[in-house]
């Protein structure tokens, strides 16, 4: 996606939203389909806190002015775009919170109830998570490194929990994740 200031519409593929520092690279949230990226350019088109990371993506630019000007016109989809602004703060707070004060053990169990709900596929054995995501994806979006992920689902596994099935997990026991949390 070029550097400008734009706003996404996400036809297909995944983006990773991702704040970077020099020691790590901490992800803020997966986007796919319909979903909106780049709405800070309508507070700030300097800032640049964030950055994506494309698997392949096909997406509509629409630049920041042409938004703002439909915000003003239309109240229903200025309100739309404040609620998603603010939905995306709170679940931003909420990450920071978790990330000072619970468990790995804890954030991976929420990442997996979290991705079973939004990518979740019935499955024989659960419910299958439809969207592979590597250990390292994990540990980044949790805030860990992937050996200690590693270690987390393989607990999981031994619980019965989880399975796995080529890079994808099956969610077993619902109830016993949520109380990980």
């Amino acid at each position: 996606m070029p550097s400008d200031p734009a706003i996404f519409v996400i036809g297909s593929g995944r983006v990773r939203r991702v704040r970077r520092t020099p020691e790590r690279e901490l992800t803020l949230g997966y986007y796919g389909p319909g979903d909106l990226v780049g709405e800070m350019s309508l507070v700030d088109p300097e800032a640049r806190l964030e950055t994506v990371v494309l698997d392949y993506v096909e997406a509509l630019r629409i630049p920041p002015r042409l938004i703002k000007m439909v915000m003003s016109e239309d109240l229903e989809f200025a309100s739309a775009m404040h609620r998603l602004m603010g939905e995306r703060r709170l679940m931003a707070e909420r990450r920071i919170d978790a990330l000072l004060t619970r468990s790995v053990e804890s954030r991976v169990a929420e990442f997996l109830l979290d991705a079973s709900s939004r990518h979740g596929i019935p499955d024989s054995r659960g419910i299958l998570v439809g969207v592979k995501f590597t250990h390292q994806e994990i540990a980044s979006y949790v805030g860990s490194t992937r050996e200690t992920v590693t270690l987390v689902l393989g607990a999981f596994k031994r619980g019965e929990l989880i399975a796995t099935d080529h890079r994808r997990v099956v969610i077993r026991d619902v109830a016993g994740l949520r109380k990980r949390v």
